[in-house]
């Protein structure tokens, strides 16, 4: 099997489980492409499956993709002959604007905290479906050509080493985790929601494994400590929001074995329609 891993940065945990765990995925030959994320969320998938810069821009930033020839030695990966397609860090999740109504509200039914406003029910399945319908990928991500083995997964959960962190953009996450009710709930039925959507047009969204979500909505310590930069591999302790390679090994696991049995069910179906 030719796995092709693209994505944001998040593509770290994939590339660095495959380096620390060399020969745990026999007979699967993988390459990685990454960008960093305000570069890769420009990137098409053209008509013969290449993913590319997009047209018309010229001004995105040279030092970027100086950085991205770096870490791939190319600025644009091909996909046609991939057998399956993971993209990492797709679609993007809003699960912040999610957290921020359970912040602010009590949802009948899912979260009662005693905070400042009260949501029905039908109120917050309706915003529900609004960021569901936000979090639809580029076009270019829905060509006939990966139809049927194309994977999404999105970012993980920031870790819950940033609760005892004094950083501003982890301060709602903090109050979240002082009153956790509702929340795992409330984002596994966000994360079905965008996976029901994407199935239609024959995408596979692949949710983060439930093993490594806390009860507070975040990403285990053990799958972040020890993070690796992608771009020159030295561990960052203080990064909050990648996972690390025992992440990476513990998705591929799952991804490639539903993977490997959806073609011998194939192949199966293939036998028997000409017996």
């Amino acid at each position: 099997m030719r796995l092709a891993i693209v994505g944001s940065s998040h593509v770290s945990a994939f590339r660095n489980a495959w380096s620390e765990f060399p020969g745990r995925w026999p007979g699967v030959e993988a390459e990685f492409f990454a960008m960093p994320y305000d570069v890769f969320q420009r990137m098409v998938v053209t008509e013969d499956l290449r993913l590319v810069r997009g047209p018309g821009r010229a001004w995105l930033r040279q030092e970027e993709l100086t950085l991205a020839r770096r870490i791939n030695g190319r600025e644009e990966a091909a996909l046609a002959g991939a057998d399956l397609v993971l993209a990492v860090g797709i679609p993007y999740l809003y699960d912040e604007p999610l957290l921020a109504l359970l912040d602010g509200s009590d949802i009948d039914g899912l979260r009662s905290v005693g905070a400042p406003r009260q949501m029905s029910a039908a109120a917050f399945e309706a915003m529900l479906g609004v960021l569901v319908g936000k979090s639809r990928p580029p076009a270019s991500w829905n060509r006939p050509g990966l139809r049927g083995r194309l994977v999404m997964m999105q970012r993980p959960l920031p870790s819950e080493t940033a609760i005892p962190s004094a950083r501003a953009k982890f301060a709602m996450r903090r109050r979240i985790a002082r009153r956790p009710e509702g929340v795992v709930e409330a984002l596994g039925r966000y994360v079905r929601g965008v996976r029901e959507a994407l199935a239609a047009h024959g995408v596979r969204l692949f949710p983060q494994p439930a093993e490594t979500i806390t009860r507070e909505g975040l990403t285990l310590e053990r799958f972040t400590r020890g993070f690796r930069r992608i771009h020159d591999d030295t561990v960052n302790e203080r990064d909050h929001i990648h996972a690390n390679a025992a992440f990476g090994a513990l998705c591929l696991d799952r991804i490639l074995a539903e993977a490997l049995s959806g073609r011998q069910r194939g192949k199966m179906a293939t036998i028997q329609e000409g017996a």
